[in-house]
């Protein structure tokens, strides 16, 4: 779209934050959070997992073409790490009444039903690489960002998954070796694509967050916040709001960062009103646009803040 006409604004950031006592078990956002685990099985077999462990949906429709019902298709996963082995353990299960599996030399990422999973386990703020894994029985491709250290090497060598198919649920889990960018307060990038054949023709995908090309775009992807052992979680919101008044869309979202720990940052949505909520640890973050440009409608503005906000997060 042409720009005809490019316009000089200033974004004020207008920060709260609620207070709460204790750690969350549930979550519908696009962050997510991986506390440690016990000895787990890569088996496909969930048992040893705990039973409060988070269920996070991946049931956001990326197609035109929906499920008729949650037997047709819905999913869900879960997600823990350890440290002894520098790994993340992920769980996947997927309710799926039609289950094709094509095993011809010409199958293809839309032929079957399937999964892929999307990693930046650099996670940089200024943008570091994505590698992602395409798993089936007879498809397992990888696609890895050439200008990343950790994504150009990814392979299957760092991946054990084992997809137990019990009735119409598949159980897929997984453990991918993240080596040294596993670490406790750090976030990471994650993501996944569900894909479901059906014998009528009809296909449909569902990720976890919103966003497109995944696995080449890390602003596509959920934030994961790796969690130490028996850490809290506070909630902090607040709202954006221009400095005067307009009738501008504001950023689809606003980077909150942890100021003692800048490997701990997330991208946070907001609503058609500006405001904002995220689960974060104690502590005190520093909220900013990660853009300096917006465009809204035909217009280009240059979107500023007139000072840093820092907010500190207590839990009670």
């Amino acid at each position: 779209m042409r720009v005809t006409k490019k316009i000089v604004k200033q974004l004020t950031i207008l920060a709260v934050y609620l207070f709460v006592s204790q750690p969350l078990f549930a979550h519908n956002g696009t962050v997510g959070y991986a506390y440690p685990l016990g000895k787990i099985t890569v088996d496909g077999d969930f048992s040893d997992w705990p039973q409060q462990t988070i269920r996070y949906p991946i049931a956001l429709q990326g197609t035109d073409t929906k499920p008729q019902s949650e037997s047709d298709y819905s999913g869900f996963f879960q997600m823990g790490y350890r440290l002894d082995n520098h790994s993340l353990y992920i769980a996947v299960t997927i309710t799926d009444d039609d289950f094709m599996e094509d095993t011809t030399e010409n199958v293809k990422w839309n032929t079957q039903d399937g999964l892929e999973l999307y990693l930046d386990a650099r996670h940089l703020p200024f943008g570091s690489g994505v590698a992602s894994f395409m798993y089936s029985k007879k498809l397992r491709n990888t696609n890895n960002a050439y200008y990343d250290p950790f994504a150009k090497a990814a392979s299957w060598n760092i991946v054990e998954i084992a997809m137990v198919h019990k009735g119409n649920t598949r159980y897929y889990e997984w453990r991918i070796n993240l080596g040294n960018e596993l670490a406790p307060g750090k976030s990471i990038g994650l993501d996944f694509f569900a894909f479901d054949r059906d014998t009528d023709g009809s296909f449909s995908f569902a990720s976890w967050g919103r966003g497109e090309m995944k696995y080449i775009n890390p602003r596509s992807l959920s934030d994961v916040l790796i969690m130490p052992a028996n850490d809290t979680l506070a909630t902090l919101s607040g709202k954006v709001d221009w400095d005067k008044s307009l009738k501008v869309q504001f950023p689809d979202h606003i980077r909150v960062t942890d100021v003692q720990d800048q490997k701990r940052w997330l991208q946070i949505v907001l609503d058609s009103l500006g405001n904002y909520s995220v689960d974060v640890p104690p502590g005190k973050y520093n909220i900013m646009l990660p853009e300096e440009y917006l465009k809204s409608d035909t217009k280009l503005y240059i979107a500023t803040q007139k000072k840093p906000v820092i907010v500190s997060v207590k839990a009670l």
